[in-house]
């Protein structure tokens, strides 16, 4: 399906049918297709009918890849598309759910008015931010092949606290994937997509935690440390369960059996608890 996302622009979003689940499920990754053996378990197990959308600047029918045209265009698209669910759906319960990055975007409705529409989070090896402690603490202990441009970095921070949005453009971060690891086509993220999938404060963000919500992560992630979560979200919140998957890897994750199983037994407890 299609939608209509900030300044009507036409955005995708894969919609996976279920057969009679009350919860529906909006996932954001790095593109749809990352998500798509997972969607299709949720579904066929009759857990909810999932959206996998392709956030702008993102997959085969973005305008432009890895920039957007403000910081911050993600959220005003994922309200459009929490809007799209609610009119074709009805009075439906909604599960937010991201990866990686899609899960720092997951973070940053928790302190959105859009909050309110959503009965739970579903976070999945979340990059919470990279001032949080679950950032690897050496270049030795990480083995992605992204570049941060920390200088351009902190630059555009400082610049951006004094409203001076000119350089927003510019690049800070280099993605080196191969196309077989890469959906999403990203070869790079401009400072107003990339700083748009994070939340602005995330102690905030983990503190507003007050609804359903599940954190897994790999003992074999290559990206973040996966022994910093549990402890993370424990000091901010008390409304999170975190589960660390055995033989995992960041991306293995989402195809990862014990993973849907965990999945399963949350929505499960969810449905069961009426939430």
């Amino acid at each position: 399906m299609s939608f209509k996302g900030q300044y009507k622009d036409v955005l995708s979003s894969f919609s996976i049918q279920h057969k009679c689940s009350p919860y529906f499920g909006t996932w954001n990754c790095r593109g749809s297709q990352v998500f798509t053996t997972a969607a299709e378990y949720i579904a066929d197990e009759n857990l909810a009918h999932v959206y996998t959308p392709d956030l702008r600047g993102h997959g085969d029918y973005a305008a432009r890849r890895g920039d957007i045209d403000y910081l911050g265009q993600h959220d005003d698209d994922l309200m459009e598309l929490i809007d799209k669910i609610k009119s074709t759906h009805g009075d439906t319960k909604l599960i937010m759910g991201g990866h990686s990055a899609g899960g720092g975007t997951s973070l940053r409705m928790l302190t959105h008015k859009y909050d309110q529409y959503i009965s739970g989070y579903l976070l999945l090896a979340p990059f919470v931010h990279f001032m949080a402690p679950i950032m690897k603490k050496s270049k030795g202990e990480t083995e992605s092949n992204n570049k941060a441009h920390m200088g351009t970095m902190i630059k555009l921070m400082i610049f951006n606290g004094f409203w001076m949005k000119k350089w927003n453009h510019q690049t800070v971060l280099s993605v080196n994937h191969i196309e077989s690891d890469n959906p999403s086509k990203l070869n790079f993220l401009s400072y107003r997509l990339f700083m748009s999938r994070l939340p602005r404060n995330y102690k905030k963000s983990l503190r507003s935690i007050k609804k359903p919500t599940l954190v897994l992560v790999g003992d074999k992630d290559e990206e973040f440390e996966h022994t910093a979560y549990e402890p993370l979200f424990s000091k901010h919140t008390q409304g999170a369960r975190v589960k660390t998957i055995d033989n995992a890897t960041h991306d293995g994750l989402l195809s990862n059996a014990d993973s849907f199983e965990a999945i399963k037994e949350w929505i499960a407890d969810m449905k069961e608890k009426d939430i």
